[in-house]
C-alpha cells in the first residue's frame, strides 16, 4: 500500500516557511498549504498479529482515486465457537485530517485489538488527506468505501443503494472476506476517532440522506470525536486559547482541512449542531466515548444534545472515561482505560443490534470502575480458562483467598482456605446463604428446588429427601436398581464393545447408568436410556444445553449482557429457554405419570413405587406442579452429573496409576472369594475400603463440583481479616482445595489413595481416615452437607467392583495429554473420555 503520510507538496524552494497551524508532534501546516507530517512511522504491514492472532489484509479499491482499506479479521480465533456472522466496522482513522493512516503502528494495534474484543470484521479506510486533498475529499473516498462494503451484499446493494446520487467508481476488487454468508450486513457499522469520527459521522448523514432515512447503518461510535464551533464552550474556554490573530488551533486545523475554501467554524462540517438535516442521520443509534480532560468533550455532549433535538428517531449514549485526555486510547494502547473503552464499544457489535429496545435496556458501562481493574481477555466461549485462572490466584495466594472487584463497585471473593470453608458454612451458616444473585442466575433452570433455595423452602425439600436415604432405602437402591441396571444394562454393554473391538464414550455410558438410576430410585420411572442402541434424547441433549449456558452466566462480567439477550430471547438465551423448556417438558410428564399411578394404586405395591421420593412429595401436600418440577430437575441434576462425573475421571486416573488399580482388582477378587450364599451386595460393597479411599482421591483431583457460592446477608470479617460486604459472594473452590500443598502436602499432585488410609491390626488391614469436612468439602459440609453421600458411595463402588471384575478399561488417549476438565455446575470431561474394553477373569 502507498504511505500516503508524507506530502505530496514539493518542499523545495519555498519562499517562505511562516507556520500557518502547528499540530505538534502531529503535523504542522505552512502558510504557503505545505504539510510537515511530522514523526511519521515506517507502516506495519498486513498479517498475522501474533498477540491477537487477527490476520489482516490491504485491499486497494479504486485505483483512480488510491483509496484502500486494511480488513482485519477474527475469524481464525472464533470460527470454532461461533457459526454465526460476523458484524463489521468500517473505521476512520484520525489526525486532524492533514495526517494519520491505517497502516501506521498506534492504528494497526489499536484495530487488532478493536477486533478482537468485538468479535467483529474491520475495514479501516486509508482516505486522501488535506492540505493536498481538501474536504470532502476524505468525506468522499469513506463513502465509497462505505458502498464498496456493502456491494458484497446483494440484498442491501440493490435494495437501497442502487439509486444514489453519488454512485460507487468501479470497483477494482471484491473481497471474500466480506461475502454475505460471513458478514452479517445488518450489522454493519461506522466508527472512528478524533477528525476519524467526524468523518464518520458525515458518512452516516449522507447515508440517511441518501437512502431516504432507511437504517443501513446499524450504530455510529464515535471515539472523541472532532468537532468545534465558534463559541468556546466547556474544557475549550481553559485548554484552548486563541493565537495572537484571534484564531484557535482547531479553527486553523479546520481551515487546513478545508484549504483554500471558506471555513467557518460553525460550517455543518464541523459543527453538527448547527446542521439542519441533522435529523437524517442514517443510523438507530449512536454511542459517543468521550474523554473527561479532552478539549473536544463538551462538544461531544453538545452533539449529543443537538441529535435529541433534532427530531432523529435513533438513541444516543455517552460515555466518560475519567482523568484521560484526547486519544488516550492510541498513546496508551495497553492501558485499563483503553480496555474499559474497548469494553464501551463492544456493547454494540456483541448485542442483537437489530432491536431497539436492546439499546433502550443497555446499562452504561461502569468504565471508571473497569479502569482499576485487571482485564483477562478469554478467546474462547469457554469457561476454562477464567476458572483455571481463579484456582491459580487461590493457589498463589498466602491465605488461600483473594478478593475480586467488580464493575458498579461489587467484590466477590474466592477461597480455598479450610476456616473460611467452615466459617461460611457451618459457623456463619445463618448469614450465608445461596441468595437471591444466585437464585437469579439458576431460577430459569432450577426454581426453587433444593440447590437454589434458602429458607422454609430448603428446609421442607431437605426434610423429606433425608427419609430417601435411610438404611433401608440405600439397601434398596444397591440391591434392586444399582445391580440391575449393572448386570442388565451396563456389563452386556462393555462385553458386547470388547468382543467387537469397540470405542466407547465411557463418560457418556456413565451418565446414562446414573440417569436410569436416579430416576427409578427417585421417581419410580425407568427412561431406558443406557440400552443397548444407546439412544439420543432429547431431554438429554437440552439438559445438557440447560447446564451449560446457566454455567456460563456465572461467568458473565456484564449480567446485564445475558439479562438483555433474555429479554429479547435471542442468543444463548433463546437456546436456553427452548432447553428448559424441554427438560420441564420431560419433568412434568414424570410428575403427571407419578399422579396417575397414586390415583390407580394408592399404596404403590412395587419396590420401586413404595416409597420414591417423587411420592413422597406429592403426598406432602404440595400441588404446585412447577416447584415439584424444581425439585425433580435439581435431583436429576445432582443424580446424574455427580457419579458419572467421579466415575469418568476415577477410571482415567486408575489406568495411570497401576498400584492402585492392582489393589482394586485385588480386593474386588477377595470379596467375591469370601462371597456366600448368605451374603448381600450391600455389606460387600460397603467393605469396599481401598475403593472408597481410591474414589475419594480422584474426587479431590476432580471434584464433581468445581466451586459453590454464598451470598452475604449482612457484613462479616473471615477468618484472616477479609472483610465482606452485605451481598457479596465467597465462593470456596474444591477444585482449588485439592491442589492445596497446605492441606495435602507437596504430593498433592499425586493420585495416591493411601494418603486416605492406615494400616490396623495384626492382620494388617486397610482402615479408611475420613478428613476434615472443610478440608474436603467435596460433598459440601455443615448443614447443607449431601445427604446423597452415602448413596453415591454405594453406587460408584458397585460400578467399580461389577465393571473391573470383568474387564480391563483402556482410555484411548495419546500418552502424556491430560483431558479438559469443564467446571459446570457440576464437572465433566471435555470431549467425553474414549475407551477400549477387554474382558478379563479374575484370578482366585
Amino acid at each position: 500500500m502507498e504511505d500516503q503520510t508524507k506530502s505530496k507538496i514539493n518542499r523545495t524552494n519555498n519562499p517562505s516557511d511562516e507556520i500557518f497551524a502547528d499540530y505538534s508532534p502531529t503535523f504542522r501546516v505552512y502558510k504557503d498549504g505545505r504539510v510537515d507530517r511530522l514523526n511519521v512511522t515506517k507502516p506495519v504491514p498486513a498479517s498475522i498479529d501474533r498477540r491477537t492472532l487477527v490476520e489482516s489484509k490491504d485491499i486497494m479499491i479504486f485505483h483512480e482515486t488510491g483509496v484502500s482499506v486494511r480488513v482485519f479479521n477474527p475469524i481464525q480465533i472464533f470460527q470454532n465457537s461461533t457459526s454465526r456472522k460476523m458484524p463489521l466496522i468500517m473505521y476512520c482513522h484520525g489526525s486532524g485530517f492533514c495526517s494519520g493512516s491505517t497502516f501506521s503502528p498506534v492504528y494497526h494495534y489499536f484495530l487488532n485489538r478493536l477486533a478482537l474484543e468485538t468479535r467483529s470484521i474491520i475495514a479501516s479506510v486509508e482516505y486522501r488527506k488535506a492540505t493536498e486533498y481538501p474536504l470532502p475529499v476524505a468525506y468522499d473516498d469513506c463513502w465509497d468505501a462505505l458502498l464498496w462494503i456493502f456491494s458484497h451484499d446483494p440484498n442491501t446493494y440493490s435494495g437501497y443503494l442502487k439509486n444514489v446520487k453519488n454512485p460507487v467508481k468501479q470497483i477494482n476488487v471484491t473481497e471474500p472476506w466480506l461475502e454475505s454468508g460471513k458478514v452479517d450486513f445488518s450489522r454493519v457499522f461506522l466508527s472512528g476517532d478524533s477528525s476519524g469520527a467526524n468523518v464518520a459521522h458525515q458518512v452516516t448523514l449522507l447515508a440517511g440522506v441518501q437512502v431516504n432515512k432507511k437504517f443501513i447503518i446499524n450504530g455510529l461510535v464515535l471515539i472523541q470525536p472532532f468537532f468545534w464551533g465558534k463559541e468556546r464552550i466547556g474544557n475549550e474556554v481553559s485548554k484552548c486559547k486563541r493565537g495572537p490573530d484571534g484564531v484557535t488551533l482547531a479553527e486553523k486545523i479546520w481551515e487546513a482541512a478545508r484549504w483554500g475554501s471558506p471555513a467557518s467554524a460553525d460550517d455543518p462540517w464541523m459543527n453538527p449542531a448547527k446542521d439542519p438535516t441533522l435529523s437524517s442521520l442514517g443510523c438507530g443509534r449512536v454511542l459517543l466515548c468521550l474523554a473527561q480532560e479532552d478539549v473536544l468533550r463538551d462538544r461531544g455532549l453538545l452533539y449529543e444534545n443537538a441529535l435529541k433535538k433534532s427530531g432523529w428517531l435513533g438513541d444516543v449514549i455517552v460515555e466518560e472515561i475519567k482523568g484521560e485526555d484526547h486519544v488516550f486510547h492510541l498513546i496508551k494502547p495497553s492501558s485499563p482505560n483503553t480496555m474499559a473503552l474497548m469494553s464501551q464499544i463492544q456493547a454494540g457489535p456483541r448485542v442483537c443490534l437489530r432491536k431497539e429496545i436492546a439499546f433502550l435496556q443497555m446499562k452504561r458501562v461502569a468504565v471508571s470502575v473497569l479502569a482499576r481493574f485487571i482485564v483477562v481477555p478469554v478467546i474462547d466461549e469457554g469457561i476454562e480458562p477464567v476458572f483455571q485462572w481463579l484456582v491459580s490466584l487461590i493457589v498463589a495466594s498466602p491465605s488461600a483467598t483473594f478478593t475480586i472487584n467488580r464493575p458498579f463497585g461489587g467484590q466477590s471473593i474466592s477461597t480455598g482456605n479450610p476456616a473460611v470453608v467452615e466459617h461460611i458454612l457451618k459457623t456463619r451458616f445463618t448469614i450465608y446463604e445461596k441468595g437471591p444473585k444466585q437464585k437469579t442466575i439458576l431460577e430459569d433452570l432450577l426454581g426453587d428446588g433444593i440447590f437454589n433455595a434458602d429458607g422454609e423452602k430448603w428446609k421442607f425439600q431437605r426434610q423429606v429427601a433425608s427419609h430417601e436415604f435411610n438404611t433401608k432405602s440405600l439397601r434398596k437402591f444397591i440391591e434392586n436398581v444399582v445391580d440391575s441396571e449393572l448386570s442388565d444394562r451396563l456389563i452386556p454393554i462393555l462385553s458386547n464393545a470388547a468382543k467387537n473391538q469397540m470405542v466407547l464414550d465411557l463418560q457418556d455410558i456413565l451418565r446414562r447408568f446414573a440417569f436410569d438410576n436416579i430416576c427409578k430410585i427417585s421417581f419410580a420411572y425407568d427412561p431406558e436410556y443406557l440400552s443397548p442402541s444407546l439412544p439420543q434424547s432429547k431431554f438429554a441433549v437440552a439438559f445438557e444445553d440447560a447446564v451449560k449456558i446457566s454455567s456460563m452466566r456465572f461467568r458473565s462480567f456484564f449480567p446485564i449482557f445475558w439479562k438483555i439477550q433474555r429479554f429479547l430471547n435471542v442468543g444463548s438465551e433463546k437456546k436456553l429457554k427452548l432447553a428448559v423448556t424441554e427438560t420441564r417438558e420431560f419433568a412434568n410428564s414424570l410428575i403427571r405419570q407419578k399422579k396417575q399411578q397414586m390415583l390407580k394404586n394408592p399404596e404403590g405395591t412395587s419396590c420401586l413405587e413404595a416409597e420414591d421420593l417423587l411420592s413422597r412429595f406429592l403426598k406432602s401436600g404440595h400441588v404446585d406442579e412447577k416447584f415439584v418440577a424444581d425439585i425433580v430437575i435439581s435431583f436429576m441434576l445432582a443424580g446424574r452429573d455427580t457419579t458419572s462425573s467421579a466415575l469418568t475421571w476415577f477410571f482415567w486416573l486408575l489406568n495411570k496409576n497401576k498400584q492402585a488399580h492392582e489393589e482394586i482388582v485385588k480386593e474386588i477378587g477377595k470379596n467375591q472369594m469370601n462371597k456366600t450364599e448368605n451374603s448381600f451386595i450391600y455389606e460387600e460393597v460397603k467393605d469396599m475400603t481401598y475403593t472408597h479411599a481410591a474414589l475419594c482421591e480422584a474426587m479431590r483431583l476432580y471434584p464433581p463440583v468445581p466451586a459453590d457460592a454464598r451470598e452475604a446477608a449482612s457484613d462479616d470479617v473471615l477468618p484472616g481479616g477479609t472483610v465482606v460486604k452485605k451481598g457479596t459472594w465467597v465462593t470456596y473452590n474444591p477444585y482449588a482445595m485439592g491442589r492445596l500443598a497446605s492441606i495435602w502436602g507437596p504430593d498433592w499432585a499425586e493420585y495416591r489413595p493411601e494418603r486416605w488410609l492406615q494400616l490396623e491390626g495384626d492382620e494388617q488391614k486397610w482402615k479408611f481416615v475420613p478428613r476434615d469436612p472443610y478440608s474436603y468439602p467435596v460433598f459440601q459440609a455443615g448443614p447443607r452437607v449431601c445427604l446423597g453421600r452415602e448413596m453415591a458411595f454405594l453406587q460408584m463402588k458397585r460400578v467399580v467392583a461389577g465393571v473391573l471384575a470383568r474387564f480391563k478399561i483402556i482410555p484411548v488417549i495419546d500418552e502424556g495429554i491430560e483431558p479438559v476438565y469443564v467446571p459446570y455446575l457440576t464437572a465433566k470431561m471435555k470431549g467425553g473420555l474414549p475407551v477400549r474394553i477387554e474382558e478379563r477373569a479374575l484370578t482366585k
